[in-house]
């Protein structure tokens, strides 16, 4: 679990509880499960290449 202080009201936060990705954006959360051969870090550079 993640604790998130002085987040902007704009920012994603992107939380991993073992297989399951939270994503909250702009008031938004999107939840959904990595696949067994899905690594954590292709799901978080994903999000990072929307932000930017």
């Amino acid at each position: 679990m993640m604790l998130s202080r002085d987040v902007f009201e704009d920012s994603t936060v992107v939380i991993r509880r073992e297989d399951n990705i939270s994503i909250s954006r702009k008031g938004l959360m999107e939840q959904y499960q990595l696949g067994s051969a899905e690594p954590f870090s292709r799901a978080y550079l994903k999000e990072l290449a929307t932000v930017l």
